[in-house]
């Protein structure tokens, strides 16, 4: 956009308010956007990398036991986690000898 209105307005002399106000922008937009033009986008935020976990953060996100998923994702104090050893064992019996 921003080439397009440089290029009319050397083409026509016509000023580049009025080009931009033709073509529907605002032109604080085309102003901002002629600010950033050619600048490289940088993210706002710090960008998270593997490395930056403690092997100790690793385990509590992805857990390592053989919990069926549901119950490894259950919050500490609800029923799932409390009763969870017992539902897995039962499950866990209960597949082998249906097996």
């Amino acid at each position: 956009m921003i080439d397009f209105v440089r290029r009319w307005n050397q083409k026509t002399e016509i000023a580049v308010d009025r080009v931009v106000t033709w073509v529907g922008l605002s032109r604080g937009k085309y102003y901002e956007w002629r600010e950033r033009y050619g600048k490289v986008n940088e993210h706002n935020g710090w960008i998270p990398r593997d490395a930056w976990l403690a092997p100790w953060e690793r385990e509590a996100i992805v857990p390592s036991s053989s919990a069926p998923a549901i119950l490894q994702m259950a919050r500490p104090g609800s029923l799932a986690s409390a009763f969870g050893s017992r539902l897995t064992s039962g499950l866990v019996s209960g597949l082998s000898r249906a097996g």
